[in-house]
């Protein structure tokens, strides 16, 4: 009896050990430089970052790296589901799974006025059925410079979003999905991604009218990123044009999105958003 509760204890040591390792490894310092300038596009080198009060404690820890062991949410002992291969290839490039969470800041500009709001995305559940993984992300906002007001072209908003994955293909609901709705859904990414522009907004899409330019997303160029980390990974730029002005969104394996951009038509209203921190599960 006794030679059993030291094995217990010694297994629940090492146990506790592992995650202790596993979170701190994961732990991301956030940095600042120089003020976030106009750019033509995200420049994650010039990030600035203020980790503000909104936080829970795991997003916190993102930020501080202070977490405790004690304080980690340990491991379901539930099964995983078994993924297709489409679905563990996509996850791999764009993990979402429970606790993933991604700091931003995020920069409105109209005319001379500027605001920055701390934008915190977490995923907070997941779901597999009938071939579909889903992940629910919950995204706080708190502007912590400037004022809010509806003359930016737009402003971060804080509430639930919706990545869907069906194959290869990424879908975005804003809200609760319905997957037999999937195909008139907002098609975010294709993973990896296709030589081809396609259309994120489902209308044009479904319209299959190859002379359509307005919305159609393509990759500009591939590159390697350092990150907040100091980790380089393989990152992608991409571009879609529309009727606001020209979208640009930089993709990076194995993390998500770590930056973009708008500029308005009128190069007055315009957004840049950049990661500042981010902890991968």
């Amino acid at each position: 009896m006794a030679l059993m509760q030291k094995v217990r204890l010694r297994f629940f040591g090492l146990l506790l050990g592992l995650v202790t390792v596993s979170f701190v490894t994961g732990c991301v310092r956030p940095y600042s430089t120089a003020p976030v300038q106009k750019p033509t596009e995200p420049n994650l080198a010039s990030a600035h970052v203020q980790i503000t009060g909104i936080t829970e404690e795991t997003l916190e820890a993102v930020a501080t790296c202070t977490q405790t062991a004690d304080s980690l949410p340990m491991s379901s002992l539930e099964e995983e589901p078994v993924y297709s291969v489409d679905i563990q290839q996509t996850l791999l490039l764009f993990p979402l799974h429970t606790g993933t969470a991604w700091v931003y800041e995020y920069s409105a500009y109209s005319g001379e006025e500027r605001s920055v709001w701390q934008i915190v995305d977490t995923v907070v559940e997941t779901h597999y059925d009938a071939g579909c993984f889903s992940a629910r992300i919950e995204r706080k906002s708190i502007l912590i410079e400037g004022r809010a007001g509806n003359y930016y072209l737009d402003i971060p908003q804080a509430g639930n979003y919706w990545y869907v994955l069906k194959g290869t293909k990424v879908f975005r609901f804003l809200e609760s999905p319905v997957l037999e709705q999937i195909d008139q859904a907002w098609l975010e990414f294709i993973l990896p991604f296709p030589q081809s522009c396609w259309y994120p907004d489902a209308m044009r899409r479904l319209a299959g009218d190859g002379e359509l330019i307005i919305g159609c997303r393509s990759v500009e160029k591939h590159f390697k990123q350092i990150l907040p980390t100091g980790d380089t990974v393989d990152c992608t730029q991409l571009s879609s044009p529309s009727q606001k002005g020209d979208i640009l969104l930089i993709f990076c394996d194995g993390v998500g999105i770590v930056g973009g951009s708008s500029e308005g038509l009128d190069s007055s209203h315009y957004y840049v958003f950049e990661l500042t921190a981010y902890i991968i599960q």
